[in-house]
């Protein structure tokens, strides 16, 4: 009930609140840093949507809308910018938006950059380094994936094999067509309690690999991040190598290899140090950020909210914008007003 109640709750809260967006960010004294999040952009036909998670994705129309309606408050920069520009005592904007992209996705190349090259419109793509030129994807997505073509094709023995692999949750044999992208994801969320992301990996690969004969790259391939940068318009930032979540659970080697050597294979494949992290899952045990704060000048967490001129450039708040909570003018304004009150997120 709860997890139902959230989405109207939210929706009612954007809505009383639209209308005081405007005058927050024109009117309240001092600079500051507005962070947008984005992962997967999508046409609305696209095969993904019938199993993506819904607050991943964004179609390029509302992409667009997005960015032109902030831009009528903000000045976009990257992030690395503000910081330099802070750091040196300069005189900021009243409100500077930063545009990120999480994971690496390959429509981020393909729908995205257009959007951002039209606008001119800096941006950040947080990369997960070893999945970048591989057709291995994020586990979420492929068992997303696999469990909408078993409940389709009434494949049983695909949900035992899985079962088999990961035996500690209930994997259902039938479905409703309208309930399963909730189930789906209420069983990812019971794998994220139980597992390790590299145990959940190792199960679904072979089944994966099976299923999935001839797919696309869901990822982008390093040519294309260069093509990206080289514009100057894209900067890159770490987002671990294999989107591993940086909790309390993951060894100091693992932790080395996800934080350290990330930032070595962008700097190997584009010629430029990484400037900033963003944590998978928004999970970052102490021994995580301290390694993170060694290695990168900034990092950003999940945390929603808006942040002030004076806020240390690691735990950056963001704000998560995607085709649910930004399908409208007023949706998107009521998030932003949300967001400086430190409400409904």
């Amino acid at each position: 009930m709860v997890k139902l109640l959230r989405p109207t709750l939210k929706a009612a809260a954007y809505a009383a609140t639209a209308a005081l967006a405007p005058m927050l960010m024109r009117g309240l004294p001092g600079s500051r840093l507005l962070i947008l999040t984005y992962h997967r952009v999508l046409p609305p036909t696209h095969p993904a949507r019938e199993y993506e998670e819904q607050g991943m994705m964004v179609s390029a129309q509302n992409l667009e809308m997005h960015l032109r309606l902030i831009g009528g408050y903000a000045t976009f920069m990257h992030l690395d910018d503000w910081l330099d520009q802070r750091d040196a005592g300069a005189t900021l904007p009243r409100l500077t938006c930063a545009v990120t992209f999480d994971d690496g996705w390959s429509d981020n190349y393909h729908h995205a950059f257009a959007v951002l090259q039209r606008l001119q419109i800096p941006a950040t793509i947080f990369l997960a380094t070893a999945r970048i030129g591989t057709v291995l994807g994020f586990w979420p997505t492929t068992l997303g994936r696999l469990l909408l073509e078993a409940w389709q094709q009434d494949n049983h023995a695909l949900l035992e094999a899985l079962a088999d692999r990961l035996p500690l949750i209930r994997w259902p044999k039938s479905v409703l067509i309208t309930a399963r992208r909730a189930v789906a994801y209420e069983v990812i969320d019971q794998l994220k309690k139980y597992y390790l992301d590299q145990d959940i990996d190792a199960a679904l690969t072979l089944l994966a690999a099976a299923q999935m004969r001839n797919q696309q790259p869901d990822l982008l391939d390093w040519e294309q991040v260069r093509r990206m940068a080289d514009t100057g318009l894209i900067k890159l930032g770490s987002h671990t190598r294999n989107h591993r979540r940086l909790n309390a659970r993951l060894g100091s080697e693992l932790l080395d290899d996800e934080i350290g050597i990330s930032a070595m294979e962008i700097a190997g494949q584009t010629g430029n140090h990484p400037g900033g992290f963003c944590y998978p899952n928004g999970d970052a045990s102490s021994e995580a950020l301290h390694k993170v704060r060694k290695t990168y000048r900034y990092s950003v967490l999940n945390t929603p909210g808006i942040n002030p001129l004076g806020v240390e450039p690691h735990g950056l708040k963001r704000i998560g914008l995607h085709d649910g909570s930004g399908a409208t003018v007023n949706t998107v304004l009521g998030r932003l007003a949300c967001a400086y009150l430190g409400v409904g997120n």
